[in-house]
């Protein structure tokens, strides 16, 4: 939808760019720029967890029918911690015969 300019669902042309999608916390009334993903860094001075997120987010929203896509801005910066994110990969892609 980003780049074809066309809604896959409903073939509306008229879409909405969210550049960055907002989120606040249960105790603070601070709005922050929601990321997809928590990064294990390492442990504290007193055996606590560090963590940072990762991967912020952006939308295209269809004016049509509220069909909405999600976008990392960053893919490069959330990197694999063993923890809390982890790589999967899938099989390798398969070419015709001929």
């Amino acid at each position: 939808m980003r780049k074809t300019g066309i809604c896959p669902k409903c073939t509306h042309n008229q879409l909405l760019h969210v550049g960055a999608i907002p989120d606040t916390g249960e105790v603070s009334s601070q709005i922050r720029e929601l990321h997809l993903a928590i990064r294990f860094t390492g442990h504290g001075f007193f055996g606590d967890e560090k963590l940072e997120s990762a991967g912020k987010l952006s939308a295209v929203v269809c004016r049509g029918c509220g069909f909405t896509e999600l976008y990392v801005l960053d893919p490069k910066a959330i990197e694999p911690d063993g923890k809390y994110v982890t790589e999967l990969s899938g099989p390798a892609p398969q070419t015709p015969f001929r």
